[in-house]
């Protein structure tokens, strides 16, 4: 495949493109497999590890047999590392902290096969659709799994996978702001479909930042995306917002 990106044209092999499409899918089946199964131990570590195996082929087959790690991955190898040796220095490796430190470890093959798969900004926006594709698929899973009387009481998020409404909503509310800025800024009108699903299911969820990140997220891209006279006025209104 021959592409053309800033003045530089690109030659790709069909195995370059192959292992592009595989850390795709196995993001967003990782996403989605990881929310279903929350409670399980050893889903996300698993699939956090074959993520970061997944981007390494990817890079392998880009710089034609040579693997190069990001800087940024080092930088989390040290706030891992930094958070185990305060662990034992406060000597608080009990069964949460060392299960806090597994997440963070996941957190860092995730970030670092990210870091690795992506060489421009058109990955960069696939990787996009497929986290606003797992918020989707996530939410439909959580409406169907929403009892008669769920919707009046609400902790909508909870049902399906157990996980905190707080928690689940900050991962809807990012795909939100993502999905919006979509629509309103790259003017895919039917993005917004999207958007209207995500704030009904935070508004549901009961948990009020979500709600509130829900619909703040969108004013501020509206706030930010116009270059016209009072663009200081705009900025200073979208920090109190926030705040």
């Amino acid at each position: 495949m021959v592409s053309l990106s800033k003045g530089v044209l690109k030659f790709k092999s069909d195995a370059y493109e192959r292992a592009k499409h595989f850390y795709e899918v196995l993001f967003l089946i990782h996403m989605v497999v990881v929310f279903a199964f929350y409670n399980t131990k050893m889903v996300a570590p698993v699939f956090g590890i074959g993520l970061f195996v997944a981007a390494l082929i990817v890079q392998f087959e880009r710089n034609k047999n040579s693997v190069m790690i990001p800087f940024n991955t080092v930088w989390y190898f040290v706030l891992i590392l930094f958070g185990a040796l305060s662990g034992m220095w406060a000597q608080f490796f009990t069964s949460y902290n060392v299960a806090f430190l597994v997440r963070l470890v996941v957190i860092m093959l995730i970030c670092a096969s990210i870091s690795i798969y992506v060489d421009d900004m058109e990955d960069l926006d696939r990787i996009l659709s497929m986290f606003i594709a797992a918020s989707v698929i996530i939410v439909l899973l959580e409406f169907t799994a929403v009892p008669s009387d769920g919707w009046k009481n609400g902790g909508v998020g909870r049902y399906f996978s157990g996980i905190n409404p707080n928690d689940i909503t900050v991962w809807i509310d990012f795909a939100t702001a993502a999905a919006f800025y979509r629509a309103y800024v790259n003017e895919k009108r039917w993005m917004y479909i999207v958007v209207a699903l995500f704030i009904v299911f935070c508004s549901f969820s009961g948990s009020r930042k979500g709600m509130l990140a829900s619909v703040a997220a969108p004013l501020l891209i509206v706030v930010l995306s116009t270059h016209k006279n009072g663009y200081a006025l705009r900025v200073i209104a979208a920090v109190l917002l926030v705040a």
